[in-house]
């Protein structure tokens, strides 16, 4: 339950440089890139082989995405005091009459996708105008930011409530 945080920093990390021109680490982006995306490359193949029946590398990220905010706090809380911790339990029995999208619940990925949006913008100058000495530096972190515009537009997309045709919550079975 402590994915919460490093969601967070791998959400808003490449803005860091591309806001501020902050340097979280310094390497040449090619030893980067030799290192990286091996690493990246291999475990997505290795959960592939091991998961892929049951679970996909791309919405278990989507998954995490959305948890990380809500769980964040009160993992964090319950850490420093167990009794200041305390989690939701989701509401059962509704129905949901008709579709709509929880603008509350979607807030933190729509703050997210925005600054992620703004970030790309940044980049796309730094690329041209501002940074180009910096070219693999500035490439690696839009095509980043890239990516989390995509994460966080599929969280954004959960927040839509389907309406539910069904009539009861439990489906009826016979265990004889």
């Amino acid at each position: 339950f402590f994915f919460g945080i490093p969601r967070l920093i791998v959400l808003t990390a490449p803005l860091g440089y591309l806001f501020f021109e902050y340097h979280f680490f310094h390497a040449e982006v090619w030893l980067l890139f030799l290192y990286v995306m091996p690493y990246i490359t291999f475990t997505n193949m290795a959960n592939s082989k091991l998961l892929g029946r049951y679970r996909h590398s791309f919405w278990a990220e989507v998954y995490e995405t959305v948890l990380a905010i809500y769980i964040m706090v009160p993992t964090t809380l319950a850490m420093i005091n167990p009794k200041l911790g305390t989690i939701n339990v989701t509401p059962k029995g509704g129905l949901i009459e008709k579709s709509y999208v929880d603008l509350k619940i979607s807030s933190p990925y729509t703050l997210l996708s925005a600054l992620n949006f703004l970030g790309l913008a940044f980049g796309i100058v730094r690329l041209f105008w501002r940074n180009s000495f910096e070219y693999g530096v500035v490439l690696m972190n839009i095509l980043w930011t890239i990516y989390n515009v995509i994460i966080t537009g599929a969280a954004f997309a959960v927040s839509k409530e389907a309406r539910q045709l069904r009539k009861a919550h439990r489906v009826p079975a016979s265990f004889t």
